[in-house]
């Protein structure tokens, strides 16, 4: 077993037990929005989102989501308006408990905060079909949609399936970056939308703060718990994915997400189909660091929780038979800690035969060292 297979294959968890709170089965629904095919005015490329749609629309349908609860717009149909009516039609269709999976393929882009609640003083935003890369006298970035916006929305609709719901976001697009990878399509641009007298720090427009009060999360245990996969870090550029036995191009964390349901069952967590995501665009793509947000110990699709899983993964390989943790003294990890390292998803660790076992021979607050005693 070397580091590599042992940083993407395997979890690194205490040896506890857990426990399953289980609900019962829910109607499962899908908005899959894909722009490839941007108007040459706006500036923006084209890019590979058909292709994105395509395997995501079968490989929800390969997980129990019925034909007539998946809705696919593309291009002229997902412009700005288009995505806002159809997260509306979403949001009344769906009931208590039911399941909501949102995809969206496309460009994406930071824009100058108009409400002050950025620190950097940027929204990042998803780039609607009529959405202009640049700022200019006759478009000021109101087709845009905000991470403000687009959380009002997402707000809205967890209240509306309640504790017992669950939604899953798939962002395949970037917001900005300062890196390239080969020649590739980037699904994003390192171009700020903002004027020149902005980019001075002289405000041109008008702040047009959200009133988010209608749509604010009040109490997070009475509504659906929100996962949020995308496809790269906030200063990362998202690159396509080309296979070149059929020369045919995805967005990478379409891809990833597609090839990793393949290998999931009746145990896979959000968790769990995230570790499989890394290991699949560690290959694919290696200089983009994919983020997940949101309680990802829940049963995949199933609106079930998985409750009292602490685990932590290996950094690196740092000797022979030595390891690097994510996890110290804050995590109860100290010296002389025993460890089992085991299969992702592995919840039944009475049952479970690890992978290998060890003992930390070192530990500060926030990382540690596993020496492996044995390997099976």
């Amino acid at each position: 077993m070397n580091a590599r297979s042992l940083f993407l294959f395997l979890y690194l968890v205490l040896l506890i037990n857990i426990n399953i709170t289980a609900n019962e089965e829910k109607s499962k629904y899908a908005l899959i929005i894909g722009v490839a095919n941007y108007p040459k005015n706006t500036g923006w490329n084209p890019i590979s989102s058909n292709n994105d749609v395509k395997i995501l629309e079968d490989a929800l349908l390969r997980q129990g989501f019925l034909k007539e609860n998946i809705t696919i717009i593309m291009d002229d149909d997902a412009k700005k308006q288009g995505i806002m009516n159809q997260l509306d039609i979403l949001n009344n269709k769906v009931s208590t408990g039911d399941i909501v999976v949102i995809h969206f393929s496309g460009h994406g882009q930071q824009i100058i905060d108009d409400n002050g609640d950025e620190p950097d003083g940027y929204d990042e935003s998803l780039i609607p079909f009529n959405a202009n890369i640049r700022f200019s006298n006759f478009y000021k970035g109101e087709n845009h949609l905000r991470d403000d916006e687009f959380s009002s929305v997402l707000t809205k609709l967890r209240h509306r399936l309640g504790k017992t719901g669950n939604i899953l976001v798939i962002l395949d697009s970037c917001h900005s970056g300062t890196g390239t990878r080969g020649f590739q399509k980037s699904r994003g641009t390192q171009v700020k939308f903002q004027s020149n007298d902005q980019i001075n720090n002289e405000i041109l427009v008008d702040k047009r703060p959200i009133d988010l009060d209608e749509y604010r999360v009040i109490n997070e245990d009475e509504v659906a718990p929100l996962v949020t996969f995308s496809a790269s870090g906030p200063e990362q550029l998202n690159y396509e994915y080309t296979n070149r036995e059929t020369e045919t191009s995805y967005g990478s964390l379409s891809y990833a997400f597609c090839k990793a349901l393949t290998n999931v069952d009746s145990t896979t967590t959000y968790r769990g189909l995230f570790d499989r995501i890394l290991v699949e665009m560690n290959s694919i793509a290696p200089k983009q660091n994919p983020q997940a947000e949101g309680n990802l110990d829940q049963l995949l699709f199933r609106g079930q929780t998985i409750k009292g899983t602490p685990y932590f993964k290996i950094i690196d390989k740092i000797g022979k038979g030595e390891y690097s943790l994510s996890a110290g003294n804050l995590h109860g990890i100290y010296e002389g800690t025993d460890v089992g390292l085991y299969d992702i998803d592995t919840y039944n660790f009475i049952e479970a035969k690890p992978k290998a076992i060890g003992t930390i021979i070192n530990a500060t607050m926030l990382t540690s060292t596993l020496q492996i005693e044995s390997n099976q």
